[in-house]
């Protein structure tokens, strides 16, 4: 390249999510996207083992990787060219994932090729504003460090069915916990998708007399909590996000222990 360019990967899942997909680029540029996305579709429950990366079912790749269509070839193309770069800025820092970050510095995604400087420069996040939440006000009256905080994202939408397990298992636990919980994602629908448009209807979502049941132990909120401050929050002792980095880093900066969740349909 002519001019010096510097891509900043803001990442779904940070740079553990970034490794894999360079190498995988590699094999889709090679092959070309139909035959690659027929090769990785073949694989099945097969485990994959990439660089940076714990072992993982070809099946649990994303679903744009597994559509042999024009937006598959986008985001191929966006991470085959990444070691043209002359920096990647990735949002997450190196404790977190030194693993990844030492794939990718050492040249382990794309050997023979050289890999152009990564520079960790993260967690960044956005703070909250604007109006006192009523779940802050719920958690006000907590004890301090007894609250588990479930947030699955914006985009981490669950089928009913499964919302229903989580409540069971919730009530059965007697654990004092804030649960925000979307809207419904149909079966149909992908991700990047619009969001459903209305308010959840708790009541026909989760078990019958759930939320009565459970008033003394627990708050759950309607699609949107505001994590920076439900995080900072002298109440919340532990997060359970999804595998996305954007949430674990919001927890990690605010010394919470999180336990990831890989239930949702996050990823499409």
């Amino acid at each position: 390249m002519d001019k010096a360019t510097v891509v900043l990967y803001s990442g779904l899942g940070g740079i553990g999510h970034l490794t894999p997909m360079v190498q995988l680029s590699q094999l889709f540029v090679q092959h070309g996207v139909a035959v690659a996305v027929t090769l990785v579709a073949e694989l099945g429950d097969s485990p994959l083992s990439l660089p940076g990366a714990p072992p993982f079912r070809a099946a649990d790749l994303p679903k744009i990787v597994l559509d042999a269509d024009d937006a598959t070839r986008v985001f191929v193309r966006l991470f085959e060219r990444m070691p043209e770069f002359n920096g990647i800025l990735v949002n997450t820092y190196e404790s977190l994932e030194a693993r990844a970050v030492h794939a990718l510095r050492d040249g382990a995604c794309v050997p023979g090729r050289p890999t152009p400087p990564v520079y960790c420069v993260g967690p960044l996040v956005t703070g909250g504003g604007g109006d006192k939440h009523e779940c802050l006000e719920w958690l006000d009256a907590q004890p301090d460090s007894s609250v588990v905080f479930l947030s699955f994202g914006s985009r981490g939408t669950l089928p009913k069915k499964q919302l229903q397990e989580i409540a069971v298992g919730l009530e059965k636990s007697e654990q004092r916990v804030l649960w925000v919980v979307p809207s419904p994602r149909s079966e149909e629908q992908n991700f990047g998708d619009p969001l459903p448009g209305p308010e959840p209807d708790l009541d026909a979502l989760l078990p019958e007399g759930f939320l009565e049941r459970t008033k003394h132990q627990g708050l759950v909120v309607r699609s949107w909590a505001p994590q920076v401050e439900v995080l900072g929050h002298r109440a919340t002792g532990a997060f359970m996000p999804t595998a996305g980095g954007t949430r674990r880093w919001k927890g990690s900066r605010r010394g919470c222990r999180c336990c990831v969740g890989r239930c949702t349909r996050n990823r499409g």
